[in-house]
């Protein structure tokens, strides 16, 4: 670069021509300058215009033309750098293509530097149903905001040649229903003004991506207890697993849930869930505790003792009609309106008839009168009598011989 006003390298002079060339440009383009030179400054080394210009955002490339040793430390000073702080600095020779083959490499270079866009602002919309920021907000990167409505913003500032990347952490919600293929975004998207198109540019979610995650349904434990009346477990719980969100049903005679237990030789049949207890039927929402009651059925019909009420029936000089004698046992259920087991409802009673008396018996009737309908559960005794009959009774087959004899004037009979 030569000086003004007399011989000599004036590196100075140089970059200020070239910023009075760059002012006239427009402010929002890059702007770069290639600054050649075939020897050492003698006056002005042009570190103080480059800095100002390279403060700027002016990018500077130096290239040296037939320089050797350390001449050329002066344009590597004023140069700028890469990202990895090499400087924009090439060697030449003036002989041959040397000088164009550089600048060709320059070009490239200014090529891959120019910033595809300007004022880039990309937001990211969270899933807020099921995740939620883990980074507080004084932890964010740079550049990176984020509001209530879990809307993330983050402003890039130039598209450039140089990968860009922020990082942040959500978590899945603790009240999350969703699962399978779980979106994390609700919405994304990218702006800023294309150099190219020199128009504001917009990409969505087709563009961008949208990522999502695979999210397993938790498994959750349902557990059957069998106890009596007191609480005592009859047999071993029943487990099963199933998926939060999926439905479960038990009936009563199902193997999970038999109608009769038997227990250290007494039998019991289901009557009811405990108090707490979860529902025979519903969805999986976290484990489930289904505690069902069983109650004593020592006569083993199948109805716990405690919503029946025994009565006897006897027959005294008689039999049943069936000709037997025997004391007939019934156990009548106690059911309230709607037709449930209850200990205080009530039972229909069915009397037995046709009984048949003894020979030398009649006239049978209970001792007291037996009602159509029951309750309570205390135990009930009716007896059905006969009275003796006041008439001779002459068996069949036998003969009956009658004499009369009369007794003297004394009143004394013969013998």
């Amino acid at each position: 670069m030569p000086g003004g006003g007399g011989d000599g390298t004036n590196y100075g002079l140089g970059l200020s021509g070239a910023e009075n060339i760059l002012k006239n440009s427009d402010d929002s383009r890059q702007k770069f300058i290639v600054f050649l030179s075939d020897g050492e400054p003698n006056r002005s080394n042009g570190k103080e215009q480059a800095n100002a210009l390279k403060n700027s955002g002016v990018t500077i490339f130096t290239v040296g033309i037939d320089l050797s040793g350390n001449q050329n430390r002066h344009l590597v000073n004023i140069s700028s750098r890469d990202d990895n702080e090499n400087a924009y600095y090439w060697d030449a020779s003036s002989s041959g293509n040397a000088l164009q083959e550089v600048l060709a490499q320059i070009s490239k270079t200014i090529q891959s530097t120019v910033n595809a866009g300007t004022g880039a602002v990309m937001t990211d919309v969270i899933n807020t149903d099921s995740f939620e920021l883990v980074t507080s907000q004084d932890q964010l990167p740079e550049g990176l905001t984020y509001d209530d409505n879990g809307k993330l913003t983050w402003n890039i500032g130039d598209i450039t040649g140089t990968e860009k990347s922020v990082s942040f952490t959500i978590r899945l919600k603790a009240d999350n229903t969703a699962y399978g293929e779980v979106h994390t975004n609700d919405s994304v998207q990218l702006t800023f003004h294309s150099t190219v198109l020199d128009s504001d540019v917009t990409f969505t979610t087709n563009a961008i991506g949208d990522p999502t995650v695979t999210i397993s349904a938790p498994q959750h434990v349902i557990t059957i207890n069998y106890i009596d009346e007191d609480g005592i477990a009859l047999q071993n719980p029943t487990t099963e697993e199933k998926t939060q969100g999926t439905t479960y049903s038990y009936t009563e005679g199902s193997e999970a849930l038999p109608k009769v237990i038997e227990s250290d030789g007494t039998q019991y049949v289901y009557d009811r869930l405990a108090e707490g207890s979860a529902e025979l039927s519903g969805t999986v929402s976290g484990p489930v505790t289904i505690t069902a009651i069983y109650s004593v059925d020592a006569n083993e019909d199948e109805v716990p003792d405690k919503y029946q009420k025994q009565v006897t029936f006897k027959v005294v000089n008689g039999t049943w009609e069936d000709g037997t004698a025997d004391d007939i046992v019934t156990y009548f259920p106690l059911t309230d309106s709607g037709g449930n087991w209850d200990e205080t409802g009530s039972g229909t009673l069915t009397a037995p008839t046709g009984m048949v008396a003894n020979e030398g018996f009649i006239n049978g009737k209970w001792d007291k009168e037996v009602p159509a309908t029951v309750s309570g559960t205390a135990a009930e005794t009716y007896t059905y009598t006969f009275d003796k009959s006041a008439s001779v009774i002459v068996p069949e087959g036998v003969l009956y011989i009658v004499e009369h004899y009369k007794a003297d004037a004394s009143g004394v009979y013969p013998d």
